[in-house]
């Protein structure tokens, strides 16, 4: 039997499987219906598969046009599920590793540019989590029946904090161990961990989220099931953690009213960039890929889908069209994660002399050490939390939460990237070096009160540069001066402390995520991230909203990260230029 050649596609055209009918174990077979979607067509009446493709090798054969093709083992027992249903009747479907040739590089950019259009022209989107064996059976069993505890509102809007804590115990009460080791298996299901499912299950069509013969057609009980499961972990210390704090229900819902206009703010391409960090995709070029067809930026189309481009060099193209299109253009660096060693680096000015001494290919390379070091690896898990840069005021309008480079702050201002892509070259003066840092803690994604306690000052009972004590100043510094109302809103000034345990701990835990606390040379307090060293130095660079790190390498700088520094985050440094402390001068960043 012949291996099945795919026939080139047309201007504008996908393909979609017809799944013919069968019995049991009869071998799968599909035929291929071609079409183009557009208002000028009436498309055919079809549901888009989502599901996890992970490691595995296509092994189980099937027939496309009569003709031998191979697909994963997960895929295939979705469509002998979907078969069975439809008895004689065929089932259309598109399915992205059939109906896309995955070894044509051009069709496969142009097809994954066009995946917003298919999932919204489909009828439905099933989404897949796998076969339903016996402990996702007993899973299911479990959520049906916490379903029905659920108060009425559990169908129709997100878990509010009231109901949260009178459901709580309910739930607890009413769950077994064996339940709960059950729920987990389901929580942490691969598929929730994907980031082409932020896409494909969060457009306008009515999701089937399919276990099996299982089916739930609203996300929002779900939702209400995993956040009480979450406050249960906190608060009964005999329930084994799962990890279950991830909230990966709660991204998909609150992406699919972000993306449909349910929310008051516009989705961002750094929005969707950041929401997908830590999620899992084969292949690293999809983290961009994937963000393209949820954002609302309206420039967005200058970035398309080219898979014959190396990992680097599609996510340097990120970061330049930020440069070109993004009005607060160094927003992004906020999602630089930690990746400096010194050692690697030397005064090189392009890609190819530094991968030549590492032997290294850089067409070919994929990790973070082939990017320069201002460009996030979107395919890395986030290890800190950016700064909040800036508040929605309604009415499309926002407000920027720091101005630490003054009038130039969140505004277009001229960047350039030289040397091949691999310099950045950008305006602002240093406000001085790192002196001291503080042991980040045992515990980096939970701040607790001892490490809190052994970061204080001890001249607490001084006076601080802004004519606040030293106490003063701290509380603020430890929260990035974000004061917490309701555990939901924020806003700049005033002090927190461990009284107001609940909200005093949610704001330190997203200010300290990451984070150690400093004190510059100057004697300024702040935040920084864990890899600063002392002697890096800190930077005001015009448009920028926080302050920088810097690390000097010869005559460059390594980005290191973002930083607060208590009394300088709005636009005091920029009266040391206007006095001759500081003259702006040009920085090139490697």
């Amino acid at each position: 039997m012949l291996d099945y050649s795919y026939v080139p596609l047309k201007d504008d055209e996908i393909r979609i499987i017809r799944l013919q009918a069968g019995e049991g174990e009869d071998i799968l077979s599909c035929k291929f219906n071609y079409c183009i979607l557009s208002p000028q067509h009436t498309p055919p009446i079809f549901s888009a598969l989502s599901y996890t493709w992970g490691n595995e090798i296509p092994t189980h054969l099937i027939l496309l046009e009569q003709q031998s093709f191979c697909i994963t083992k997960k895929l295939a027992s979705a469509l002998y599920h979907f078969r069975q249903e439809r008895g004689r009747a065929e089932v259309l479907l598109w399915v992205d590793a059939i109906c896309i040739n995955q070894d044509d590089l051009a069709e496969k950019s142009v097809q994954i540019g066009r995946m917003r259009t298919i999932y919204e022209s489909a009828l439905n989107v099933v989404c897949w989590l796998g076969e339903r064996t016996a402990i996702a059976h007993n899973a299911c069993k479990t959520l049906d029946k916490l379903f029905a505890l659920l108060p009425q509102e559990a169908d129709t809007s997100n878990p509010s904090m009231r109901l949260l804590k009178e459901y709580t115990p309910i739930l607890h009460s009413h769950i077994s161990d064996q339940e709960w080791a059950e729920l987990s298996y389901f929580f942490t299901n691969p598929w929730w961990y994907r980031v082409w499912v932020l896409q494909e299950a969060t457009t306008r069509r009515r999701q089937i989220l399919r276990y099996g013969s299982w089916a739930l057609t609203n996300l929002l009980p779900l939702r209400w099931v995993e956040a009480l499961a979450e406050r249960v972990a906190e608060q009964y210390p005999n329930r084994p953690n799962w990890s279950i704090g991830d909230s990966a229900v709660f991204r998909i819902v609150m992406m699919g009213k972000a993306r449909n206009g349910k929310l008051p703010n516009k989705l961002t391409l750094l929005d969707v960039l950041g929401a997908c960090r830590g999620l899992g995709a084969s292949n690293p070029r999809d983290y961009v890929y994937a963000a393209l067809n949820m954002t609302s930026d309206t420039r967005v189309d200058e970035l398309k889908p080219d898979y014959t481009l190396s990992v680097a060099e599609v996510f340097i193209d990120s970061v330049e069209w930020f440069f070109n299109a993004s009005t607060s253009v160094f927003d992004m660096l906020g999602y630089v994660e930690s990746r400096l060693n010194t050692s690697t680096f030397d005064t090189q000015e392009t890609a190819t002399e530094l991968s030549r001494e590492q032997n290294i290919d850089p067409q070919e390379d994929t990790t973070s050490r082939n990017l320069p070091t201002y460009t996030p690896d979107w395919a890395a898990t986030y290890t800190h939390h950016p700064f909040t840069k800036k508040i929605f005021m309604g009415c499309s309008t926002y407000k920027n939460y720091y101005t630490a480079s003054g009038p130039y702050s969140g505004k277009k201002v001229q960047v350039q990237l030289t040397n091949n892509r691999r310099v950045l070259r950008v305006r602002g003066f240093s406000i001085g070096s790192i002196k001291e840092l503080k042991d980040p803690g045992p515990n980096t994604n939970k701040m607790d009160y001892a490490t809190e306690l052994s970061w204080r000052p001890l001249a607490s009972e001084g006076m601080y540069h802004t004519g606040e004590s030293f106490d003063d100043a701290y509380l603020r510094t430890v929260v990035a001066d974000m004061t917490y109302l309701h555990g939901v809103d924020r806003r700049r000034g005033g002090k927190m402390n461990w009284d107001e345990h609940e909200l005093f701990g949610t704001a330190l835990k997203c200010a300290t995520f990451g984070r150690r606390f400093a004190f510059t040379e100057q004697g300024h307090m702040g935040l920084v991230r864990q890899d600063v060293e002392a002697g890096d130095e800190v930077f005001v660079i015009l448009g920028g909203e926080v302050l920088y790190v810097l690390r000097p390498v010869g005559s460059y700088y390594l980005f290191v990260g973002e930083c607060y520094m208590h009394g300088l985050m709005d636009g005091e440094a920029m009266e040391w230029v206007l006095d001759g402390r500081a003259a702006v001068s040009d920085i090139a960043i490697r």
